[in-house]
């Protein structure tokens, strides 16, 4: 057999079986109304089974209403002059009811193309409401799909270059309606920034490209986005879907966290030249204690002696001052310094002040002046000993930085009193070196001085002023400096400070230790630590007063020696091994007799505010700081055992601040 007949025969059959299988009604008539051809569908759509298909010769026998008449006279006509018709007809159903259908009827020609009859469609008009119902709900629920997306869509006719369709999103990212944008050119609506970029404009051939962009909105602002575009075809137009993704809050996290790289590698940066002075700051007193402890120690020379332990006592307390400025810092900077606000004598305070900036002034040959107004009420409530810390670190620096022969000024101004408080202004001026305008933006910052080369000339680690700022903040003030290269500066800063009775006033001037041999005779006192060195320093302090001193080298020690034996005070180390202070004070509490009364007292390296609240929750009395001070342990002895003759006890801040 011919291969083509094959594969027309093929054909033949995969044609009506395609006929067999639709579901509509689809039937072949010749030029006279006999029918040729039904498929199953058109037996189904009048009753009909599979079982029992009559044999209907004309279409008389499936018409209804004899519209075979007008099938024959006006149909076929207008088929074979126009090549189709539209409309409605009717078909009888088995159980005798009339079905009405909407056809479309077509011409058939045989092999030669002559017409020999005409194919019928026939669809159900039933059934067209329900199936444009469908439509509209699929289309209303492609559409709430589309502008419920979070990417802009526009669909761009790719002849005409008329944006057609819009999404919600994109009318809110452009700040424009529908009827705005649909109608527009899409480069007056989307590429007004961007023309270089229009593949409309430019002709440019176009698949799918993902481009990064910046649209103008409708008030003029900018905003990025990812835009996507492809080219689709609908029946046979073509068309541009533009999607577009906002992106502005990912170039803000981009440039946020730039910024913080930028702010992390200068923090990284200032603290390492931090740790760098703090090195060289730290080492200067200690190579001086050190190498005069070495000279102590082989030196027969009284004198030489003498110089070196003042030496000693000297870098020693510098070295004291340093930690002391890391520690406020960092209690500032966590929250955990609290002003202690009393009443205080400002005349006491400016002598105190004078007595201890006198000295490095004179040094340098510098003129150092204290003005006060002589108005200034004499008893004010405050926090007086962080207000001589301010103003220290003000006149320190000044002195530091004034050549010699210049001059130092202190200056204290009273402004006004209203509802019981003083308005104070404080100015430190001097003729010193000035600080640059670019300097002066750095210059309260932790961790960083305003010229690197300042600690190796002048010696500091630039915490001074850094700590100022955060002080004078927890008093509601601020610093205001007028400087200029070369010339001097002057930094000031005013306080609101209650006016109190003078009687009320505490002393701030500056105390001396008086004569403190033998005043705790007969009193017994125990020290616990577990370093020998402590205990030894602690007994020499103690030495001259009197007082009989055990030692125990851990907690456990401490309890058994308290069980045994009646003391006046312990004191007490917080971390030791065994047992440590804290333990060890809750069992002498729990212990019956006048032992459980005993005054104990911290004596810690951790002086943090929590750690002075860990000392007093497990029972202890008070807490003082190493490295101990003859001066502040004495004043809080007699907190508890009595003021001697001949003592007057310090205003310590260790003192206020932990006594129970």
């Amino acid at each position: 057999m011919d291969e083509r007949m094959l594969n027309e025969e093929y054909l033949t059959r995969m044609k009506a079986s395609i006929v067999d299988s639709s579901n509509n009604f689809i039937g072949i008539a010749d030029l006279k109304g006999r029918l040729i051809y039904l498929n199953n569908a058109a037996y189904a759509k009048m009753g009909y089974g599979p079982e029992e298909q009559p044999e209907f010769t004309s279409i008389a026998d499936v018409h209804a209403n004899d519209f075979h008449h007008f099938v024959l006279n006006v149909i076929q006509p207008m088929v074979f002059e126009r090549g189709f018709w539209n409309g409605t007809g009717y078909l009888r159903h088995k159980n005798g009811s009339v079905i009405t259908v909407a056809q479309s009827v077509f011409p058939v020609c045989d092999e030669k193309g002559v017409i020999y009859g005409t194919a019928a469609v026939v669809r159900d008009i039933a059934e067209i409401p329900a199936i444009n119902k469908r439509v509209k709900k699929d289309s209303e629920l492609f559409q709430k799909v589309l502008d419920s997306a979070k990417i802009g869509i526009v669909l761009i006719n790719m002849k005409t270059h008329i944006i057609e369709m819009v999404n919600c999103f994109m009318q809110e990212l452009l700040q424009m309606r529908a009827d705005e944008i649909i109608g527009q050119r899409c480069c007056d609506v989307l590429c007004r920034s961007s023309m270089d970029l229009c593949p409309h404009v430019n002709e440019r051939e176009l698949t799918t490209i993902v481009t990064e962009r910046v649209i103008e909105r409708k008030d003029g602002s900018l905003i990025p986005v990812i835009k996507t575009g492809t080219r689709i075809t609908i029946e046979d137009k073509e068309y541009l879907v533009d999607s577009f993704v906002d992106i502005s809050l990912q170039k803000e996290l981009e440039m946020n966290l730039l910024e913080a790289k930028i702010a992390a590698e200068a923090a990284n940066r200032g603290k390492s030249e931090f740790l760098s002075r703090m090195s060289h700051e730290m080492r200067t007193p200690l190579n001086a204690i050190v190498g005069m402890a070495q000279i102590a120690g082989r030196t027969g020379s009284r004198e030489k002696l003498q110089e070196a332990i003042k030496t000693i006592e000297v870098s020693s307390l510098h070295l004291l001052d340093l930690i002391n400025d890391v520690l406020d810092l960092s209690k500032i900077e966590e929250g955990r310094l609290d002003l202690s606000i009393e009443p205080f004598s400002m005349a006491a305070m400016m002598e105190k002040i004078n007595s201890l900036i006198r000295e490095k002034a004179r040094e340098k040959n510098i003129c150092f002046v204290i003005q006060a107004d002589e108005k200034i009420p004499q008893t004010l409530v405050g926090d007086s000993m962080r207000l001589s810390q301010v103003l220290l670190n003000f006149l320190s620096n000044a002195v530091k930085f004034t050549p010699e022969k210049g001059r130092v000024e202190l200056k204290v101004s009273l402004l006004g009193i209203e509802d019981n408080k003083a308005r104070l202004l404080f100015s430190v001026r001097d003729n010193g070196l000035g600080i640059s305008r670019y300097h002066l933006e750095r210059l309260f910052h932790p961790f960083v001085q305003a010229d690197g080369s300042i600690s190796r000339r002048f010696g500091g680690t630039g915490l001074g002023l850094a700590i100022n700022k955060r002080i004078l903040a927890l008093m509601n003030s601020d610093i205001s400096v007028e400087t200029e290269v070369g010339q001097g500066s002057c930094f000031s800063f005013s306080l609101d400070l209650p006016v109190a009775n003078a009687s009320t006033a505490g002393g701030t001037g500056p105390e001396e230790l008086g004569e403190i041999k033998n005043i705790y005779a007969g009193k017994r006192g125990l020290v616990v630590d577990d370093v020998e060195l402590n205990r030894i320093v602690t007994l020499e302090l103690l030495a001259e007063t009197g007082m009989v001193i055990d030692e125990a080298a851990n907690g456990r020690e401490a309890v058994d020696m308290v069980a045994e034996n009646a003391y006046d005070i312990i004191f007490m180390d917080v971390q030791m091994p065994i047992m440590d202070g804290y333990e060890a004070t809750k069992q002498i509490r729990a212990m019956e007799g006048p032992a459980k009364d005993t005054v104990i007292m911290a004596v810690s390296a951790n002086v943090f505010k929590e750690d002075v609240e860990s000392s007093l929750k497990a029972g202890m009395n008070a807490h003082i700081a190493k490295p101990l001070n003859i001066k502040t342990l004495i004043s809080t002895i007699n907190c508890f055992l009595g003021n001697p003759k001949n003592y007057d006890a310090s205003e310590d801040e260790q003192v206020r601040e932990t006594v129970d």
